[in-house]
């Protein structure tokens, strides 16, 4: 984790943001393709770039669906920023040395305030716990399930897809499958983030 923006820096990787004192933000996920020498960083970026230069390869961002693609992220960016209160604390303590210290050190900077404060308690933290699900509820009204397939677009999942379950499986790896949180997060929008989850494993394990 220390080692991500001077490891960046050093093969010429792009940040993918800026920090609130207007200093370069390298983050991960960051790939090289040695058959084009391209260097690309962020999701969206990535998989734009795989789509353009494999086409003969399953497509993540279908024709004509970039604008849609994009405003699918953008509409899921106030459930990241509502999670995060959640996570960053237990993911902070998965840490350990520099890399525990660096982390906190980045978070608490671009946050504004400390890690140890960061996590809704009490009934505020039950509000803001069950605020995530309306969220996942909303998105699953976004689904059509008429026999066509699991994914937004049906049969093949793309970018949106990719989002949702995504974070539903950071759920379960930040804390624990035995967790509450889990239990919970598994049980949302009838179960149905839980199912594509499993077929995605199923479908590309």
């Amino acid at each position: 984790m220390a080692d991500i923006e001077s490891y960046s820096k050093k093969i010429g990787a792009p940040p993918s943001g800026v920090k609130p004192d207007g200093s370069p933000h390298y983050t991960l996920p960051t790939i090289y393709d040695p058959s084009t020498k391209s260097l690309i960083t962020e999701s969206l970026l990535i998989a734009e770039y795989l789509d353009k230069t494999y086409p003969d390869k399953p497509r993540i961002i279908p024709d004509g669906t970039h604008s849609l693609q994009r405003a699918f992220r953008a509409a899921f960016e106030p459930f990241e920023a509502a999670l995060r209160p959640f996570v960053i604390p237990v993911i902070h303590e998965q840490f350990e040395g520099e890399s525990k210290t660096f982390y906190r050190t980045v978070l608490e900077e671009i946050f504004q305030t400390k890690i140890s404060e960061m996590k809704p308690k009490g009934e505020e933290g039950k509000q803001a716990w069950k605020k995530l699900e309306d969220f996942y509820d909303t998105f699953a009204a976004w689904y059509v399930e008429e026999g066509n397939g699991p994914y937004v677009m049906g049969a093949s999942p793309c970018f949106a897809d990719l989002i949702l379950t995504s974070r539903i499986w950071w759920i379960m790896k930040v804390f624990g499958s035995d967790s509450p949180q889990w239990q919970d997060a598994r049980s949302w929008s009838g179960g149905k983030w839980e199912r594509m989850l499993l077929q995605f494993q199923h479908d590309y394990d």
